[in-house]
């Protein structure tokens, strides 16, 4: 069943598709008019399809619009695709269901489905695409690949989980004396953590409630560095305290947490 997922799906590779087109033609040593021609009528058929979905009036819109210059056709697109996925994103097996009734452009009534609309932008922009890929090569330039899967597997990519270029780690300090004695290297202790949060390796740090040890958060490319960091502490170095680390995965994790475990 096409849903709005495969709407949408089928959506952005058109838009990327037609986008990367456009950045193509926008980069040529000179303005290749013809190209650009054909780029406008992708552009005026989106704008035209969604007058009609919208139900609006399409008949002052142009197929092939005329003398528009290749920054404002890009501009152009940009709006009528956010309008198309905007509306793509709200529609439900009933929206996409719906037959959309309108005139054409030769004045004959027309219904079809909003799903089968989709479908014919998609293939319309393709067969149009191909021109334009045709034109370049003739004029010696070499086109951009634009072929769905391609496009899939870049998406696939881009989504692919990154595997964190740091170890993260759990440290659990236990007092090894009363907090009395504690608190006398207390602040030169602090001073220490300081020194990992300035570097980098820590996230976070605080005490255990109650007062019998306290808590790391940590990350370094080898645990080796961790241990070494914890061996200087002066609460280790006046033997009051002890730790034990704990290396995790993060497999699951917040958004706010992605940058820390990627080392950025």
């Amino acid at each position: 069943m096409f849903d709005r997922h495969d709407a949408l799906e089928l959506f952005e590779y058109d838009r990327w598709a037609t986008g990367r087109i456009a950045e193509k033609l926008a980069g040529l040593a000179q303005p290749h008019a013809q190209a650009e021609r054909i780029l406008a009528h992708v552009v005026g058929a989106l704008e035209v399809w969604h007058a009609r979905v919208a139900g609006g009036e399409s008949k002052p819109l142009a197929v092939w619009p005329e003398g528009v210059a290749l920054a404002q056709l890009r501009a152009r697109f940009e709006a009528v695709s956010g309008a198309w996925r905007a509306r793509l994103e709200r529609a439900d097996a009933n929206e996409l269901a719906r037959r959309v009734e309108f005139k054409n452009s030769k004045g004959e009534v027309c219904a079809d489905r909003l799903d089968d609309i989709l479908r014919h932008i998609v293939n319309h922009g393709t067969h149009h695409r191909g021109q334009i890929a045709q034109l370049l090569r003739v004029a010696g330039e070499l086109p951009e690949t634009l072929d769905f899967i391609v496009w899939r597997r870049q998406q696939r990519a881009a989504s692919a989980p990154r595997k964190p270029a740091w170890k993260q780690f759990v440290i659990e300090s236990r007092y090894l004396a009363d907090l009395a004695r504690i608190d006398e290297k207390l602040l030169a202790h602090r001073a220490h953590l300081e020194t990992g949060f300035q570097s980098g390796m820590l996230l976070a740090s605080g005490p255990q409630v109650p007062r019998s040890g306290g808590m790391i958060l940590a990350r370094a490319r080898e645990r080796r560095e961790i241990e070494e960091f914890l061996a200087r502490d002066p609460f280790v170095l006046a033997g009051i305290s002890e730790y034990r680390v704990v290396e995790f995965e993060p497999v699951k994790q917040a958004p706010s947490f992605a940058g820390w475990a990627m080392g950025e």
